[in-house]
């Protein structure tokens, strides 16, 4: 796991925060800096238990994580953050280059929370994001 020390937020705030929870480092660090470009305060987490010790220590803004991860995957992830009331409520953004046949629990998955197919367009991306976060359209 790694932090961006200026990032970190206390746990009630989180205005503007993003969790990214990829275990491919070159996909973090596009998603860091394009989220930095805009505005974004970022922290990372390279496999969703990483990302679970994090979510323990701050309360982002909104999670873009990834589904196919070693050591917890994207579902555990989710399950975590919605059996937790801090954290019920922080939207999630997954990214995934499998399509729906490769996994039938992508199918569910896809009916409730956001999700974006690898590899994605910035526009695509960041108009995803405002909108979970209350922002636009």
């Amino acid at each position: 796991m790694t932090h961006d020390e200026t990032s970190l937020a206390p746990a009630d705030s989180g205005a503007g925060l993003v969790l990214i929870v990829d275990d491919e480092e070159p996909i973090r660090a596009n998603l860091r800096r394009i989220l930095r470009l805009e505005g974004y305060a970022v922290c990372e987490a390279a496999d969703g238990q990483a990302a679970m010790t994090t979510l323990r220590e701050v309360t982002p803004a909104l999670v873009i994580c990834d589904v196919m991860m070693p050591h917890a995957d994207g579902f555990a992830v989710r399950d975590m953050m919605r059996a937790d009331s801090r954290l019920a409520s922080v939207p999630l953004l997954f990214l995934t280059a499998s399509a729906q046949g490769d996994d039938p629990r992508l199918g569910a998955l896809m009916d409730q929370e956001a999700m974006i197919l690898k590899p994605f367009s910035i526009a695509g991306l960041l108009a995803t994001m405002q909108r979970l976060l209350g922002r636009g359209a």
